[in-house]
């Protein structure tokens, strides 16, 4: 896997998925993962998406990373709404029409996990069912000891 520069791709066959979660809920680990390493220069403390192509097994995958939920920006706290907002304007300029799919990452070395809070993106999934296009990505020091604790 590692980014795509190929321009043989329709855009009408390119995946678009956004990426939404909390701070240090392991998106950008996730990212560099996919990416192979490299990632374009995100601005920090902005409001903006950061894109990056990357292949899946064959498929051209669009990834927008967006800014961490409940983070400030500009002295404010960014709420799904404002993300509904940034990715709305970016499928806009790019001229496409929806999302396919949400990665919704959770920390959950925290205790209580926030509960995703994105009804707001049932206007821009290509699905009708909300839940079907969404995925929630539990990560956490607790994953990784139950994963090791489980292999003995």
């Amino acid at each position: 896997m590692g980014i795509t520069c190929s321009g043989n791709v329709r855009v009408e066959d390119e995946k678009i998925v956004v990426l939404i979660g909390t701070p240090s809920s392991g998106r950008i680990s996730f990212l560099r993962t996919l990416a192979g390493g490299r990632l374009p220069r995100a601005a920090n403390n902005r409001m903006t998406v950061t894109v990056t192509k990357v292949d899946v097994r064959g498929n051209s995958v669009i990834l927008l990373d967006t800014p961490d939920l409940g983070s400030l920006v500009n002295g404010r706290e960014v709420v799904a709404r404002d993300i509904l907002n940034l990715v709305s304007k970016w499928l806009r300029k790019s001229r496409r029409n929806a999302l396919t799919g949400i990665l919704y990452f959770q920390n959950t070395d925290g205790g209580q996990a926030v509960p995703p809070d994105i009804e707001c993106f049932s206007e821009i999934c290509e699905s009708n069912d909300l839940y079907a296009s969404m995925i929630l990505v539990a990560t956490g020091k607790h994953w990784i000891s139950e994963s090791r604790r489980r292999k003995r």
